[in-house]
């Protein structure tokens, strides 16, 4: 259309000039969500503390900062909502120690509404591992707090025994193929 204007001396520049298209033969690959099943084979598959890391991810569409970062506090089981407001960072350079930033973007923040299948295993996961420290759900087997890279690390080891290829953000991706399906 730009280029049409300008042939036709409408515009006198085209704002797309230098724009790079991408090629119309090189679409990407169609997404294959994981099944409910493989979800719950990589749950069963993941050591015992990061089954509700698995689940929770998967029935609320957490990034991997979001779930490591979730705490008691920010789940309301009466009401049956979560809220997100921050994330787990693990700083590039040492000490490479973990702490709660802001979400990704802005609009990151959110209450997202807690189905009853994940209230169960949320509830029973606190039942049985209690809260770390600044309530943690998730940490790491000495009680700190969960690095990304350290559940991204679980969750592959798990994914590659079970044969299912996958990554922490399928879990992401399986929450919006139910919430499109429903």
């Amino acid at each position: 259309i730009m280029l049409a204007a300008r042939t036709d001396r409408l515009i006198y520049e085209s704002p797309c000039d230098g724009v790079r298209l991408p090629r119309a033969d090189s679409a990407p690959a169609a997404l294959e969500p994981l099944t409910t099943e493989q979800v719950h084979r990589l749950a069963d598959e993941v050591p015992g503390h990061y089954r509700a890391l698995v689940l929770a991810s998967a029935g609320l569409g957490l990034r991997q900062g979001e779930a490591c970062g979730l705490t008691v506090d920010r789940i309301d089981f009466l009401r049956r909502r979560v809220r997100i407001d921050r994330q787990v960072v693990t700083p590039t350079k040492a000490p490479r120690v973990p702490y709660f930033g802001p979400p990704k973007t802005p609009t990151s923040n959110r209450v997202l509404p807690l189905p009853a299948s994940v209230g169960d295993v949320l509830a029973a996961h606190i039942a049985e591992y209690g809260e770390g420290p600044d309530r943690l759900l998730f940490r790491t087997r000495d009680d700190r707090m969960m690095s990304r890279q350290t559940w991204h690390g679980a969750f592959s080891a798990a994914a590659a025994r079970v044969k299912i290829d996958a990554s922490t953000h399928d879990l992401r991706h399986h929450t919006a193929s139910l919430l499109i399906a429903s």
